[in-house]
């Protein structure tokens, strides 16, 4: 009994420490899940960090973009009409007192039109599209790349004064010197000259020639004709001769006494005029009256024409 009795306390003793450590595990596997649980915390705390310092680098790469565009010069449309103003001058050698307008605006690029008041008209010099922002772009004319704040300035070149220019014109124009003959400056607009050349007819002025050329090169436009020229090569244009009125009617008195074998101090007048076209009165002045000796209508470059009375053709250089 008693050896059983010591078995079974025994018996008891080993349940109660299988008890204990059956409870001690399950502790432990609780303060182990409590620990996991805890350890966690800091790996969310660790994301949470690294999406705040994300977003902290976001902020302040945006605000710093933000404030470095803010403070990105950009040129007012005055401002960039002055700087292609100063770019046209410099870069032409001229000193003229040029005008600017905005033609059209996209984003920071600019069109500006720089030109010349004439009064009744304008006279463009330049057209240029700017990015408002580097004053770089392209001249709209030639189709290259320029730098309103670097003009490439002109080389020094041969200017021909107006009244060299004038009488190149008239040498052009006539290949003759001659009273009668002159030349006026019709408008400037920096080296492009308007020169006419004309004979002075009295009553009024027979134009022979108008071009528009450059004073450095005397090379430019024949404005009658729309053909090229070029006022040191006279050749490469002939105008036909335009009599005067006065020249028209002595060739017809000496042409009428030519043909009749007589030597009658005539006189003569303009009855009519039509572009070219002069008709001609030849008389005889009789104090009272005056007897009428021809009548002819002639072209005064050619001097040909007709008799009107017979309507005969005539030339009156035979």
């Amino acid at each position: 009994m008693r050896k059983k009795r010591n078995l079974a306390l025994a018996g008891l003793m080993i349940l109660s420490m299988l008890g204990m450590t059956v409870g001690c595990d399950k502790k432990n596997t609780k303060d182990s899940n409590s620990n996991s649980e805890v350890g966690s915390k800091p790996t969310v705390e660790s994301n949470s960090n690294v999406e705040s310092n994300v977003e902290s680098n976001v902020t302040s790469n945006v605000a710093s973009n933000t404030t470095s565009n803010t403070n990105e010069k950009v040129y007012s449309d005055g401002e960039v009409i002055s700087k292609a103003i100063n770019y046209l001058n410099v870069s032409s050698g001229t000193n003229i007192n040029f005008k600017g307008t905005v033609e059209n605006k996209k984003g920071n690029n600019v069109s500006i039109r720089i030109y010349e008041d004439m009064g009744d008209h304008i006279a463009t010099s330049g057209l240029y599209t700017i990015d408002n922002r580097t004053l770089k772009g392209k001249d709209d004319l030639t189709g290259k790349s320029i730098d309103l704040n670097n003009p490439v300035k002109a080389k020094e070149t041969k200017v021909y004064s107006d009244s060299e220019i004038m009488k190149k014109a008239i040498n052009y124009a006539t290949g003759e010197t001659n009273a009668n003959i002159k030349a006026k400056i019709e408008y400037k607009s920096g080296y492009n000259v308007s020169v006419r050349v004309y004979e002075d007819m009295e009553d009024h002025i027979a134009t022979l020639g108008l071009y528009t050329v450059d004073s450095r090169t005397l090379k430019g436009t024949n404005d009658i004709h729309d053909t090229n020229v070029d006022l040191n090569n006279p050749v490469r244009e002939k105008v036909d001769k335009v009599y005067s009125d006065a020249e028209v009617i002595d060739a017809a008195i000496k042409y009428y006494n030519r043909k009749n074998n007589s030597n009658i101090k005539l006189k003569g007048m303009v009855e009519d005029k039509d572009g070219n076209e002069l008709t001609i009165r030849i008389y005889e002045d009789m104090e009272d009256h005056i007897a009428t000796a021809g009548l002819y209508t002639i072209n005064n470059k050619t001097l040909k024409g007709t008799n009107d009375f017979s309507n005969e053709k005539i030339d009156l250089n035979k």
